[in-house]
């Protein structure tokens, strides 16, 4: 039985249909580009990645994503690939790894044969695999640099279950950039009319020029071996150049009875190191890639620097970078080996094959893989900055150009203005080093003077606006009616007190009003406000805290005061003393607003001054403007906070608890903690009037010497189990209620 092909069937209708007529019809045309893909079939063979993952890690690669799931399948990565010579394969480039490639296979009809990378196009996003052996019936492509167009353009592609082939006009859009760059839209295989292979472009952008056309076996390449020796000296370099850097803290001091909720994002505020990665800018300096908020950078005291090889190197830090997540340090011996910024429009180096090494921090522990990457296009961002647009994951990546030079890197930019209730403010992206050198240059307008370390008594610092704040809801914004401008009660607050003196009370804001948003000098937008919930306070356990279990006597335990570190007074502490803002409130119907300058606050429980006295066991500190608004007193009523209690020492077995007040020591008032101090030095026993909220009561304690046993007199319970009383009184037997 005789055959029909295609191209017979499609010649049949034509006829049968009468369409012939002095133009080519669309089935005509239809039959001819059958006709020309059937010709170019011997040419197309499949290309066959066999993954693996490597130490854990899933394979990745430039453009692609999801490669794992090759793996869970139990089938290759398959892309197309054309037969260029009789061993040789051109390919698209994944730039993935060798790691995690377990073999490559070229597969034509059901014959299949291994291959390797024998070199790669340093133009084009393709590489060249050498066959072990030649494929049979297939026919490497001929290419006629000569042939006129118009140019037709063949893709070959899997989908649907199946592989593909299409064929299509070129395009004769010309398109002409402002920096002189003339293109037509690029494609894959380019043939003539007649389907006589003229060139192959992979790349996005066809020359107005044609040097598109020819044999790929002409393009500039990279061999092999040269990629060897090139990896090498990549190696040597970026082992001098990228460092790790540990970067050292204090702990932070207890924060109002939690842990602090302004540390690194996933570290935690409790973090006391921490191992990023360091560029060596000169002999001297080495840029941190830590983006810290200035809450964390209060906390800095050590930077250590490992070199590859030799012993660490110490740093002392110099400047926060204003708008991009690092800091500067001043190394304590030089250093060889530092890197140099490259200064070119990273535009020019679309597509073409640049020199990457991925440094990756695995705690104490440098982990680097030398390989290569291509940027596929830009696109504009902050400031109208060009970012290069580069497939995969890129927060850990650097790329080299030929001369050696650093061109993208992995840098955070900085917010003016960061309300985030983490210590990392935006993500890592790919930046072009031409950006840094610029700021770099003019180093004095580009840092941040507020984000330093601080000695450790100002490490919680805090600025105000002296208010508190209610969160809006949408029952609340519709009853103020202020949902229009509120987003229906999903930003705004409403100021619940005003604190006397205070810079909120000097320009005459009052209770009530509505705060909306500020806008700070120098920021693009505004800063909208979100108040914080503080529901610890209104149902406090006063009258169980004879119960409070012994491991919360240490003050973990929430406060019954709202905390002075909220969202907002965070806000405006990052900002930086001395900025200039303007609020916006919702007051009498109408907006208004007011002037302010960023303002440190008064003491707060946080940096209260503070006593911790070895005989009692008790640390008291000074009562503070949040405490007293809390206890209903004034500055002149005498007091001090009780902080902490230590188990089974005079003062806990007395029953003095957190977060009570001990208003007089023998009958005498205590006007701070140095009164407090002076009050209880020497005394062999003590009579302590506590307040707990509005209920006072008399605490008598003995103190012991080193070698006795502290005890108090009015208990006979253990430590830590409190007897079963009333609520509201303690366990002491003497106290007696004022």
């Amino acid at each position: 039985m005789k055959r029909v092909t295609i191209a017979a069937l499609l010649a049949g209708l034509l006829l049968a249909g009468g369409c012939a007529g002095k133009g080519k019809s669309e089935l005509e045309m239809s039959v001819e580009k059958v006709a020309i893909i059937k010709a170019i079939a011997p040419s197309i063979v499949h290309v066959e990645y066999a993954l693996q993952y490597d130490k854990g890690q899933e394979p990745r690669g430039g453009e692609w994503r999801g490669f794992g799931r090759f793996i869970s399948q139990e089938r290759p990565l398959e892309v197309v690939g054309l037969l260029v010579q009789g061993n040789k394969v051109l390919t698209g480039d994944l730039m993935m790894h060798p790691r995690f490639i377990k073999g490559i296979t070229v597969r034509f009809g059901s014959q299949a044969v291994k291959a390797s990378v024998v070199s790669y196009a340093i133009d084009q996003k393709a590489v060249f695999l050498g066959l072990e052996e030649p494929l049979v019936d297939a026919k490497p492509l001929e290419f006629d640099s000569g042939r006129e167009g118009p140019y037709m353009v063949v893709a070959h592609w899997l989908r649907d279950s199946e592989w593909k082939t299409s064929i299509r006009r070129a395009s004769t859009t010309v398109t002409l950039t402002e920096s002189g760059d003339k293109f037509l839209p690029g494609g894959w295989l380019i043939v003539d009319k007649k389907g006589t292979p003229v060139g192959v472009c992979i790349t996005g952008r066809r020359s107005v020029s044609e040097t598109w056309k020819g044999s790929p076996l002409k393009w500039p390449a990279r061999s092999a071996e040269e990629m060897k020796e090139l990896l090498k000296e990549l190696k040597e370099r970026a082992d001098k150049a990228v460092l790790r850097v540990a970067v050292h803290f204090r702990s932070p001091k207890k924060s109002a009875g939690r842990v602090s909720r302004y540390g690194f994002g996933g570290d935690g505020g409790g973090s006391t190191e921490r191992n990023v990665a360091g560029v060596l800018m000169d002999e001297n300096t080495i840029m941190v890639l830590a983006n810290l908020k200035p809450k964390i950078t209060g906390r800095l005291e050590r930077i250590t620097v490992h070199p590859a090889v030799g012993e660490p190197i110490e740093a002392k830090f110099t400047h926060t970078l204003a708008d991009y997540g690092c800091f500067l340090a001043k190394l304590t011996k030089p250093l060889r080996g530092a890197v140099k910024l490259s200064t070119k429009d990273i535009r020019s180096l679309r597509n073409r094959m640049l020199l990457s090494a991925e440094v990756i921090l695995q705690g104490e522990k440098r982990v680097a893989y030398f390989w290569h990457r291509r940027i596929s296009g830009c696109e504009l961002g902050w400031k109208r900055r060009v970012y290069p647009e580069i497939g995969g994951r890129t927060d850990d990546l650097f790329l080299f150009d030929d001369e050696g030079a650093l061109v993208v890197f992995p840098l955070a930019r900085r917010p003016k203005v960061s309300t985030a209730d983490r210590g990392d403010s935006g993500g890592v992206v790919a930046t072009a080093a031409r950006q840094l050198k610029e700021v770099l240059g003019d180093l004095a307008k580009n840092v941040d003077p507020s984000n330093v370390p601080l000695a450790e008594g100002e490490e919680n610092r805090l600025a105000w606006l002296g208010v508190e704040l209610q969160p809006l809801n949408k029952e609340l914004a519709r009853v103020n009616n202020v949902s229009h401008l509120t987003r229906d009660g999903q930003i705004g607050a409403i100021v619940s007190y005003v604190y006397p003196g205070s810079p909120a009370n000097k320009a005459g804001v009052e209770a009530t009003w509505i705060l909306m948003n500020l806008q700070v000098e120098g920021h693009p937008k505004p800063v909208d406000i979100e108040a914080e919930e503080y529901s610890v306070g209104a149902k406090y356990p006063w009258d169980r805290w004879d119960q409070l279990p012994p491991r919360y006597w240490d003050g973990r335990f929430p406060p019954p005061w709202q905390p002075v570190e909220n969202k907002f007074n965070r806000t405006l502490t990052d900002l930086g003393f001395g900025k200039k803002f303007t609020t916006t409130f919702f007051a009498d119907g109408k907006q208004t607003r007011r002037r302010f300058v960023v303002a440190p606050s008064p003491e707060h429980y946080d940096t209260a001054a503070r006593f911790k006295s070895q005989a009692l066991g008790l640390t008291v500190r000074e009562m503070t403007y949040e405490v007293r608004r809390y206890f209903r007193k004034t500055p002149k009523d005498p007091g001090v906070i009780v902080s902490a209690v230590e188990p089974g020492s005079s003062g806990g077995v007395g029953g003095v608890r957190p977060y009570e007040i001990v208003t007089h020591v023998n009958d005498k008032p205590v006007l701070g903690v140095k009164v407090f101090e002076e009050l209880i030095k020497g005394r062999g026993e003590l009579r302590l009037a506590v307040l707990r909220m509005t209920r006072g009561r008399l605490v008598k304690i003995k103190t012991a010497s080193p070698a006795t046993k502290p005890a108090s007199e009015p208990s006979t319970k253990p430590a830590g189990k409190p007897a079963t009383v009333p609520a509201g009184r303690t366990p002491d037997t003497r106290a007696t209620e004022k």
